[in-house]
């Protein structure tokens, strides 16, 4: 069992179901062992840090950073996840 009190609490994160989450990183590029590592650490109720995401306003989120905190999360069954938004950048050429 891994407890939902792992994660952080920070000023500023919100709880994000994984299902509304677009992963820019290919699950190939996953360290097993990395992945491993966060489970452990969940099952333990060691403090993880909320993953960081953008929004582009269409309700789905780009992970920047924390791929294998997700990867650990749906092993450990949770259905959200903290996260800290940023406004998505837009460059033009």
């Amino acid at each position: 069992m891994c407890p939902m009190s792992a994660y952080r609490s920070k000023e500023g994160t919100l709880l994000v179901p994984l299902t509304a989450l677009r992963q820019t990183q290919p699950l190939l590029y996953l360290q097993p062992e990395t992945v491993a590592r966060y489970v452990d650490r969940m099952k333990k109720d060691d403090e993880i840090d909320p993953i960081e995401v953008s929004d582009d306003g269409s309700g789905v989120y780009t992970v920047w950073q924390g791929h294998h905190r997700v990867a650990a999360s749906g092993r450990c069954s949770f259905t959200h996840i903290p996260v800290i938004i940023h406004a998505k950048l837009i460059t033009r050429r």
